[in-house]
């Protein structure tokens, strides 16, 4: 997949998640880039987060870059975004719930998909979308790394979602 379809479709995803800022207010100075302030209260303004911004880990599944972490905007709060290179044979945790909404969109590898209780292939351009407390997951089952997209959130308007009873 060509790298500026890929960066279209992130962004779109971004934009569906009301993306924002990171846990500050970043103000704009000459050279275009952005300084973290302390956020007092509300919403984050909109903003640039540049890929030095984001926090890096180095974990022995891959390296996580986290964007947003736990960010409130104008409709969403808890918002999570950011890449995940896993390496093969490795997932960032087994197949999990939760009560936020969840995309996940695979940039490059392949790997295997878990989506309520069903598994299937997971290829460069695919996305998965998960409703609160489904269980879902990815594991990097190919022989390369395999990259991926989140974009995870709760609604700012109304509480989290309540587990539901089991079916």
């Amino acid at each position: 997949m060509r790298t500026d379809r890929t960066a279209a479709l992130l962004l779109a995803l971004v934009a569906v998640a009301g993306c924002a800022a990171s846990d500050s207010t970043r103000e704009s100075d000459p050279t275009g880039t952005y300084r973290d302030e302390p956020r007092k209260s509300g919403p984050f303004p909109s903003a640039i987060i540049t890929s030095d911004q984001a926090v890096v880990e180095h974990l022995p599944v891959g390296e996580l870059r986290r964007y947003l972490d736990g960010a409130t905007t104008a409709c969403l709060r808890d918002v999570v975004t950011g890449f995940a290179i896993l390496n093969p044979g490795q997932q960032v945790h087994p197949p999990h719930q939760h009560a936020e909404e969840e995309f996940l969109y695979i940039v490059s590898g392949e790997g295997t998909w878990s989506l309520d209780g069903k598994e299937s292939p997971a290829h460069p351009g695919d996305l998965m979308y998960s409703e609160p407390w489904v269980m879902h997951g990815l594991l990097n089952s190919g022989s390369e790394p395999l990259t991926f997209f989140v974009v995870k959130w709760n609604p700012a308007d109304r509480d989290a979602p309540k587990l539901p009873p089991k079916r």
